[in-house]
């Protein structure tokens, strides 16, 4: 027996033919291993778990056959990319194994589906990390140097998005929705409150599946990889992004975001770094919302054609995604990061630049792989400590947000324009800059009041961006 969810999720328990009715995670599941995570090669990889992506006209019960030979339990199917499942081994002898016979077991048990003939891919699931370096600074005045420098702490006037003059045209709209793929959100933050996507059709905290998505009691958010309705941040990173989004302004609180109408939906893919798994579920729930812009502030070294079908999925569902290049201070175009590197028109990289319109020096680049720089050096946001802390990051995980809060204020503008119209705006709306030249595509660090000015008169796009 199946279920069907309406967010396009199947969750089966392989067990005795018994379905999992509550939708638990498979790490719950009865016969199924607790999450273990083994270094390999350049990351991380999830020791139990792979990605599969069935060949056309293989039918169910071909499948069927192959997973009961190996052992393995169907978790999830994923119908945003067609035939594409997430599998888990079965369980270990009892005598504890290191990770080395881990990954032995995960990596033969890969050959054995891949030589199968019956799946286009076999792929391990990854885990990424945040792109994100933390700071001890205390908040001061002139911190948010980002949205409007004027030269403080020993900086470049005008060495900002210019988010001022933007907030003349737009601050956003709360149905301009952007997903945070990340370790959650500390959505009672007071300066998030406020700015939380509410799913008006669960009722919270009543342990029932009200909209019959998938998930229990997700009025606040999703947990993707926990797979239920609380994206709690015990880390601190995608509460962070998202203050620098849409944290709430003209208030008693002392952060302001880029788009402070807009709202937040929290999409936990991890709790220190996003699963492959996680982010190709949170993709299809947002695509089943109408959500269209998602900030994606990791990435890691490992191509996933798996994630590859899901973001090129979205992108056709008019998503985009803001990523982080990384935090190396390496070249993307001849050592590439992922998913800053997918050759994708949904996908627009960002680098991060200082207080003085210089590249960091932490800053991933690359004149193909890096559309843009963005302020990513001593941000302060929110953080996950208590519903009034604050404090002051660096990364490209921070200069992510802010074009992901200058995508929402075009969109609160143009909610009609396709990817390909937001993404040619975006990008010739930058600043030039030394520091990126050659080093970014466009060569130009965000500005906020250029990219939603004369969004009406703008033209249909040609395909051909002019620098």
């Amino acid at each position: 027996m199946n279920r069907q969810l309406n967010n396009g999720i199947l969750v089966v328990a392989l067990l005795g033919g018994m379905v999992d009715s509550t939708a638990t995670h498979a790490a719950r599941l009865e016969g199924v291993n607790n999450p273990s995570f083994i270094d390999y090669g350049k990351g991380q990889v999830n020791s139990d778990y792979l990605l599969v992506r069935l060949k056309e006209k293989i039918d169910q019960a071909q499948l069927d056959r192959e997973i009961a030979k190996t052992g393995l339990k169907l978790i999830r199917e994923f119908t945003l990319v067609p035939g594409l499942k997430l599998l888990a081994l079965p369980k270990p002898p009892a005598k504890a194994q290191s990770n080395q016979q881990r990954l032995k077991r995960l990596l033969a048990t890969k050959r054995s589906l891949e030589a199968s003939g019956i799946f286009r891919y076999v792929e391990l699931d990854y885990v990424g990390e945040p792109f994100s370096r933390v700071t001890d600074s205390a908040f001061v005045d002139g911190t948010l140097w980002g949205l409007e420098n004027h030269g403080q702490d020993n900086g470049t006037a005008d060495a900002d998005i210019d988010a001022e003059q933007a907030w003349d045209v737009t601050s956003g709209t709360p149905e301009t929705v952007v997903a945070v793929f990340d370790s959650g959100v500390r959505v009672t933050h007071n300066d998030l409150i406020n700015q939380i996507w509410t799913n008006e059709d669960e009722i919270p905290n009543n342990g029932v599946d009200d909209d019959m998505d998938g998930y229990i009691d997700n009025y606040k958010g999703v947990d993707f990889y926990g797979n239920d309705g609380d994206p709690n941040d015990i880390h601190g990173h995608g509460t962070h992004c998202s203050g620098t989004i849409a944290a709430s302004a003209n208030d008693e609180h002392p952060h302001a975001g880029v788009a402070f109408n807009a709202r937040i939906l929290p999409c936990k893919v991890g709790d220190s770094g996003p699963h492959d798994s996680a982010v190709i579920a949170a993709i299809e729930f947002c695509v089943a919302e109408g959500v269209k812009i998602a900030n994606c502030s990791y990435g890691g070294r490992f191509a996933s054609q798996a994630t590859y079908d899901a973001y090129a999925a979205g992108g056709a569902e008019g998503m985009i995604f803001l990523v982080s290049a990384g935090n190396d201070g390496s070249d993307n175009d001849s050592l590439p990061a992922y998913p800053c590197s997918y050759d994708l028109e949904c996908i627009i990289s960002v680098a991060a630049t200082d207080r003085n319109d210089d590249i960091t020096s932490f800053s991933n680049y690359g004149e193909t792989a890096v559309d843009l720089g963005a302020p990513g050096l001593e941000i302060f946001s929110c953080t996950n400590t208590n519903d009034q802390s604050y404090e002051s990051w660096a990364g490209t995980s921070m200069a992510a947000p802010h074009v992901s809060g200058v995508v929402a204020l075009m969109r609160s503008l143009r909610p009609d324009w396709t990817v390909l119209q937001i993404r040619e705006k975006l990008l010739a709306s930058v600043d030039p800059i030394e520091s990126l030249e050659g080093k970014t595509v466009t060569g130009g660090r965000l500005n906020a009041a250029k990219a939603v000015a004369d969004m009406g008169s703008f033209g249909a796009p040609d395909g051909i961006m002019e620098i």
